[in-house]
């Protein structure tokens, strides 16, 4: 069982770690889906939690299957290929695929002063740039992760920087569920990702493990 305390300290070496990481793991030339967090602060209110925060958009086309009952998430660097692809694929849609919508998440990860763990804040809009309603949201979830009330496992706040109305996952329950975990990580920031990150589509690539 790992340490229960995970100070804002440890949360800010954790997301300078990731970046580091994410810098090796973009130079690399192997890899060609670049990895674009990034790495916001503000130098006057260095010592306030919810001034350090990472920030990631990620373009996806999903799509379902007749004979699947979720979505598929297909990643892009290019938003505008995305867009591009929307338009071509507007007027044909493959026998197979039921239903292919085009998404840009917005990722956000902010440390909780009450809870004391990274709490994931997202938004999603659609090819138009309209955001996606909760209900929306939630028909897109992988379905292990629908067996929790949406209404309490994600919530719509404010964002504590923007001010603008944002979905978070819950962290209420974070540490409980990480406290789990037989080892303690080396950097907690990207376990929680591993366990959080896929519920809606975001997904590490195996490096920033190693």
């Amino acid at each position: 069982m790992r340490n229960t305390t995970y100070t804002f300290e440890e949360f800010v070496q954790n997301m300078e770690e990731l970046i580091t990481k994410q810098t090796q793991y973009n130079q690399d030339s192997i890899n060609d889906l670049a990895i674009c967090w990034e790495y916001h602060k503000c130098e006057t209110y260095t010592h306030l939690p919810g001034y350090h925060y990472l920030s990631y958009d990620r373009p996806f086309a999903i799509s379902k299957r007749k004979d699947d009952e979720e979505y598929s998430f297909n990643e892009s660097d290019d938003i505008d290929l995305i867009l591009e692809e929307s338009d071509e694929c507007a007027s044909y849609i493959e026998p197979h695929i039921t239903d292919k919508q085009y998404r840009l998440y917005r990722y956000h990860i902010l440390y909780s002063k009450v809870f004391n763990v990274p709490t994931l804040y997202f938004n999603v809009f659609d090819k138009d740039g309209q955001l996606l309603t909760l209900e929306q949201v939630w028909e897109e979830l992988p379905l292990q992760y629908k067996n929790d009330n949406k209404w309490t496992f994600i919530t719509q706040v404010d964002h504590p920087i923007e001010g603008m109305p944002y979905f978070q996952i819950h962290p209420c329950n974070t540490m409980k569920f990480m406290e789990k975990m037989t080892t303690n990580p080396s950097n907690f920031l990207l376990s929680w990702l591993s366990v959080y990150g896929p519920i809606v589509g975001l997904h590490m690539p195996l490096y920033f493990y190693k």
